[in-house]
Order: C-alpha cells, then sequence, then structure tokens
C-alpha cells in the first residue's frame, strides 16, 4: 500500500494497555532525584506525573513531544508531495492533443470510439484543455505511453530497495537523521528534476530513481522517533497528528501544483516549489528533533521523566538478536504483505493515474484537474480517521472481537473501492458520476487504517517496523507495475475509455483478491518470534529462558539451543 496508509493507525490499537513501570537497573533516571515523582498545577495542587490510569499530568507549557509530531507531520507533507507532483505535472509536460478521438458531429460520447467529447457550448466556450492548449501551446517533450509510464513509476524503482535496510540502519543509529536526511536527499533530486527531464528522459529516470532511494528510510524513521517519543496512552494522537500528512501532502501536492503550472512558470515551478520548501523543512527538523527525549536540551524534567515513565522497559523485551529469518518466513506476515500489494495496486491506479485520466479522458483544465485530483485524498484522510475511531470503540468495549472489527472494516474498504471502480468505469462519460465514484473508492479505501495496518503491531509488537519495512516493500512493488500496465493498455490510445475501463477493472478484482486473503488468513496472534529472550541463563545448561509474552507474566519456556 501506498505508505500512505499508515495513516494514524498503526499504533492506535496500543492505547489501552498498560504503562509500565521504570526497570530498577534503567541507568537512565538514576540522574533524576527520587523526589521528582508529582508536578505542580498553576493552582498550585500537587499531582503525580501519571495517575492510576496513566494519564499525563505534565502542564500543557511543558510538553514538547507535540512540536516532534507536528515536524513529522510536515515532513510527510513534503515527502507525499515529492511522490505525487509528477502526476500532475507530467500532464503538462507532455505534448498531447487533447481533441484526439473526436467525432465530426461534434457528439459529446463517440460510443464507437470510446471516446468522450466535450465540444463547444451554445455561447461558443471551447473545451477546458482546449482553451488552455491554445493559450500556453503544448507541453515540450514527446514521449510515448510507455516512457511516461517509466517516469511515473521509478520512484518507487529506489523506494522498493532501501525500506528493510532502512529499518536496519534507523535501529542502530535512530530516527533522526536517517528521517532528516532521506528527505533532503529527496528534495536536492525534486529541484535538479527540471535540468535532468530536459537533458534526457534517462537523467530523469535515475533522479527519480535517487528520490525513491532517499524516501525509503523515512517511515522505519518515523516509528522509531514515535516508539521513543510516544506514551502508549498519547500514542494514538501523536501518530495521527504526524501521519496526518501523508493524505495533505498527497491532497495539497494535487492543489498547488495545477496552480504553479499555469501561474508560477509552467510545470517546473512545481519542483522548485516542493523541493525549495523540503530544504528549509530540514534545517528546522536539525534544530528541533531529537531522537530520545534525554538527547533533547530544551525539554523540562518532568516532561522527561514523564515519558520514560510512560513507556517503561518495553525496549528491553526486544530479542537480543533480529529474527530476521523467522520474520521473512513467517506466514501472518506473508499474507499481509500479499494484502499490501493488492491493496497498492488499487491505491496507486487511483492516486497516480487519476490526474493523466481527468485530463485524456474527461478533458479537465489544470486547474481542475488538480482540485480532483486531491479530492480522493482528503477523502481517504477524512474517512480513515473515522472508521478508526469507530473501530477503537467496538473493540475497547467489546462490541464485537478485535478480528470481526479488522475484517469487517477490511471488506468495506477493499470491497467498497473494488464496486465504486466498476462503477467508474460503467458510467462513461458523465464527469460527476465519474468523479465521485472514483473519489469515493479512495476515500473508503481507507478502512485498512484499521484491518492489516494494525494487524502488523498484534503479530508482532516489538518488530513492527521491520515487519512494516517489509511488507511496504512488497506492496511498492505495485507502484511500478500499475504504470507499466495503465501504459501498455492505453498505448496509442490515451482518451478511449474502453481501455482505462480495462485498468480499473484490474484493479477492481485486484482489491477483491485482498479482501480474501485477509477474511481467510488473517490473524492477531502474537507470533513466537516476538517473544523476549531472557539473558540470565537457566538452571539447565545448554538452554535459554524466553518470556511467555501470551501469557503476560514472569514464566519461563526452555528453548534447547542448537
Amino acid at each position: 500500500m501506498g505508505d500512505s496508509q499508515k495513516v494514524n493507525s498503526i499504533n492506535y490499537l496500543k492505547d489501552n494497555e498498560k504503562v509500565s513501570n521504570v526497570a530498577e537497573n534503567d541507568d537512565t533516571l538514576d540522574d533524576f532525584d527520587d523526589s521528582f515523582e508529582s508536578t505542580r498545577t498553576t493552582s498550585g495542587e500537587t499531582l503525580p506525573l501519571l495517575d492510576s490510569q496513566g494519564t499525563n499530568n505534565v502542564p500543557p507549557e511543558e510538553v514538547i513531544k507535540r512540536p516532534k509530531a507536528l515536524m513529522a507531520s510536515c515532513g510527510l507533507m513534503a515527502t507525499y508531495a515529492m511522490r505525487f507532483n509528477m502526476a500532475i505535472a507530467i500532464t503538462a509536460m507532455i505534448k498531447s492533443d487533447p481533441m484526439q478521438g473526436s467525432s465530426a458531429d461534434g457528439t459529446r460520447n463517440d460510443s464507437a470510439s470510446g471516446v468522450c467529447v466535450y465540444p463547444e457550448d451554445a455561447l461558443g466556450n471551447k473545451s477546458e484543455s482546449s482553451a488552455l492548449l491554445e493559450e500556453y501551446g503544448e507541453g515540450e517533450f514527446e514521449w510515448n505511453e510507455n516512457q511516461q509510464a517509466m517516469v511515473l513509476s521509478s520512484f518507487f524503482w529506489g523506494y522498493i530497495l532501501t525500506q528493510i535496510p532502512g529499518g536496519w540502519v534507523v535501529s542502530k543509529v535512530g530516527g533522526k537523521w536517517p528521517f532528516g536526511l532521506g528527505l533532503a536527499l529527496s528534495g536536492l533530486m525534486t529541484l535538479l528534476t527540471p535540468i535532468a527531464a530536459r537533458t534526457n528522459v534517462g537523467m530523469l529516470l535515475y533522479c527519480r530513481i535517487i528520490e525513491g532511494l532517499g524516501q525509503g528510510f523515512i517511515f522505519p524513521a518515523l516509528l522509531e522517533i514515535l516508539a521513543a517519543w510516544s506514551p502508549p496512552n498519547e500514542r494514538s494522537f501523536l501518530s495521527s497528528m504526524a501521519y496526518s500528512g501523508c493524505e495533505f501532502g498527497a491532497a495539497l501536492s494535487m492543489i498547488t501544483s495545477g496552480y504553479l503550472i499555469r501561474w508560477a512558470g509552467g510545470w517546473t515551478s512545481v519542483f522548485y516549489f516542493s523541493g525549495g520548501v523540503t530544504m528549509l523543512w530540514f534545517i528546522l527538523w536539525i534544530y528541533l528533533v531529537y531522537d530520545t527525549p534525554e538527547e533533547h536540551p530544551r525539554i523540562s524534567w518532568q516532561e522527561q521523566k514523564y515519558i520514560r515513565q510512560s513507556i517503561g522497559t518495553s525496549t528491553a523485551e526486544r530479542p537480543d538478536q533480529m529474527p530476521f529469518k523467522a520474520i521473512l518466513t513467517s506466514g501472518p506476515v506473508w499474507a499481509i504483505a500479499i494484502i499490501e500489494f493488492c491493496h497498492g495496486w488499487g491505491l496507486y491506479t487511483l492516486l497516480i493515474e487519476l490526474p493523466t485520466y481527468f485530463k485524456t479522458v474527461l478533458d479537465f483544465s489544470m486547474e481542475n484537474n488538480s482540485w480532483l485530483s486531491a479530492a480522493p485524498s482528503l477523502a481517504k484522510w477524512t474517512f480513515s480517521n473515522c472508521i478508526t475511531i469507530i473501530a477503537d470503540i467496538c473493540i475497547s468495549k467489546k462490541l464485537a472481537r478485535k478480528m470481526v472489527v479488522r475484517k469487517t472494516c477490511h471488506i468495506i474498504a477493499e470491497v467498497g473501492a473494488a464496486l465504486a471502480l466498476v462503477g467508474a468505469s460503467l458510467v462513461g462519460c458523465s464527469r460527476t458520476s465519474a468523479v465521485i465514484l472514483l473519489t469515493t473508492a479512495v476515500g473508503v479505501s481507507g478502512g485498512v487504517c484499521a484491518s492489516y495496518i494494525p494487524n502488523q503491531v498484534e503479530i508482532g509488537p516489538n518488530y513492527a517496523g521491520l515487519v512494516m519495512g517489509f511488507t511496504n516493500t512488497v506492496g511498492n512493488l505495485a507502484g511500478f507495475l500499475v504504470s507499466a500496465v495503465a501504459g501498455s493498455l492505453t498505448r496509442g490510445h490515451p482518451t478511449d475509455q474502453h481501455r482505462w475501463r480495462s485498468v480499473f477493472f484490474i484493479s477492481a478484482a485486484i482489491y477483491l483478491v485482498s479482501a480474501f486473503i485477509f477474511v481467510a488468513f488473517a490473524t492477531d496472534k502474537e507470533q513466537w518470534w516476538n517473544r523476549r529472550k531472557i539473558v540470565e541463563p537457566t538452571d539447565t545448561p545448554g538452554q535459554t529462558a524466553y518470556e511467555n509474552k501470551e501469557k503476560g507474566d514472569a514464566s519461563t519456556v526452555a528453548k534447547r539451543q542448537s
């Protein structure tokens, strides 16, 4: 799935976890005075840093973790803006004939050719794209459908290569620098995109591949930062604040790109703007963000101790060595990976190909195209926030079993998107119906934020970042396959709605495969490789003890070393 798909949900299921106490041998808190166990309100009342339910009693003015989430959110906005700005910009970069396939008699829909024709209206106004073509001229590049598909998909060639390595790097050095430098590299490549494009298409592909390489570190790094800064009872809020930047970034990129192309110097301004904003963000990131509360020079002692007390010894539960082989051969992990690929196929079909479809088939102007291309992302952000809240209530109040809730949300997301895509394929040249159905398809797909995304935490909470790195790698293979398939199906007939119908039908079928696999094979049982390895030896030589996390106690299970 598009990472985007990681919106505000991967940690929300942990909200009701019992807050742990700090380990007795935790040297980090030895520097604090033992009397610093409370905080004083403005009225003079003394409260414990954590009440009996683990609620934060740190005064609002002491809270410094929220700016971290805000900076991360802005970073993800830049991430998605640079990832999807090409989808809009390419419609202005290439030479095209918006009236290709028009019928001689000016009818609106040539059913034989499958081309939607929007002739002059009663007042003599020309179609939107025709007027724009006369005013601003054609694009610079004569790229065929295959070349356009390569340009749109090349980002993902690099992106899938650094997902798993990114998870390993951030586990060693923390999340600040991999996140910041990865996004800065992406921003630099975005600034160089116009030069590369005007050199040759090969240089443009290299530029986009390197941009993807940089962004592969971002999501594993973000999980590492959230793990260090997010108390369990605030994890949903902080995660939601951070991940909301994904959909907003995609939407803002679509909206601003249309206006920048028309009013700020053409398609090159899209890349200069998003790349420049990213480099400014990087400067602020260096100054404001730190890997852990202990490293932050401006944090108050109250909040630092509150965060440490809230998170407790959760990091000590991780096994001594990462079980790479066990994770990569785990059946539930592979089920999620296949689901991620299926969902990503449908989602990237909509996010990457919709601007082209709106321009070539439905004949929308640049400004209208940008707003309409942004609408699905805004719909998805709204729906995902609503459905995660409802799912959380159902689970916490035990209105339904957890996996019943997860599978219901997944069916709503995938089957709903599939039906909307089929509907959009059958409405012909009705602009209004097509836009509503395509927006609905993306919107309801946000239901996965309460299905397989949090399920990655349930099967292996200690390795959620590594699991997501692997499943995201498989899922983003769809990113470049979608463009290749769409380009092949529409080659030579980019305005033919019948060709696009095939593109949408394939995506709808793959959505249904995703629904079937999750319902049939998903589980919320914690996998054995997540269990903690205890350092102390057992009384029996040659054996190592493992904590039984499923039972939640200190009992051990002896496992003979090979």
